[in-house]
């Protein structure tokens, strides 16, 4: 037998773990707050729909993924909508929209100025080759 003292972990293993025990932690917290929003039959992509949907403006490619993330969060927020309640949900649901909202309508004109964009008959948007 050996009289050997610990071995002390490595600086890098010992803040990965840290950081990796809490975020599991959190996760599944999250679990028990929420309904399973990630599970296919809980999504709402109701706003992700209606930007998928839009032209891509060249030129404006940036602020179209701008209002794609933004309707990501508002689709996450309605997806939790049917688990247990938490006003935070709500809350976070409305400053999602009022961004939305008013990135939505800054894109509205940049559509309004770009004479090159043109409906597919799928539907989607793409963009007429010059």
């Amino acid at each position: 037998m050996s009289d050997s003292l610990p071995v002390a972990k490595h600086a890098f293993n010992a803040a990965m773990e840290t950081t990796l025990n809490r975020s599991l932690a959190i996760g599944a917290q999250r679990g028990g707050e929420y309904l399973d929003s990630w599970a296919v039959e809980n999504q709402v992509a109701t706003f992700i729909s209606h930007v998928l949907a839009l032209p891509i403006v060249a030129g404006r490619e940036r602020e179209y993924k701008r209002l794609l993330m933004a309707a990501a969060l508002v689709d996450v927020k309605d997806s939790r909508m049917s688990g247990p309640w938490k006003s935070d949900t709500t809350d976070d649901g409305i400053n999602y929209r009022a961004a939305f909202t008013t990135w939505r309508d800054e894109y509205e004109a940049f559509i309004r100025e770009d004479s090159s964009v043109f409906e597919s008959t799928f539907g989607l948007a793409i963009l007429a080759s010059s």
